[in-house]
């Protein structure tokens, strides 16, 4: 045996490790990846959903009353069309009763009887 080199063995970690023994496999909780940010990753998302829902609800909503005022729009521009047609009528005939005024006036002015008292 004096010829025989000496046994090595390789010992993993260096010189700073435990032994083999001592190592054990790390508990199955330090392993895993925490839950919360899953969770949280979830109810964010649930969140944006109701929220999206509730915004497709009101622009629905909105969407009707546009539409239903859109007709009352209608109705008036109609309605302002037959009034200012209505006024022109006026006008015009308001233009021909101060016409005939004016030619009553005239023929007033030049009556001889009139003048004559």
């Amino acid at each position: 045996m004096a010829g025989t080199p000496p046994r090595l063995e390789v010992v993993r970690g260096g010189a700073d490790a435990e032994p083999a023994e001592a190592t054990s496999p790390a508990p199955k909780e330090s392993t895993r990846a925490p839950r919360w940010p899953w969770i949280a990753l979830l109810v964010l998302l649930a969140v944006a959903v109701v929220g999206m829902l509730l915004e497709k609800s009101r622009a629905d909503g909105l969407q009707q009353e546009v539409n239903s005022l859109t007709g009352v729009v209608a109705e008036l521009e109609s309605e302002l069309s037959a009034s200012e047609a209505a006024v022109s009528a006026h006008r015009a005939h308001l233009d021909d009763v101060r016409s005939f005024v004016s030619e009553l006036q005239l023929l007033v002015e030049q009556d001889p009887e009139t003048t004559a008292q």
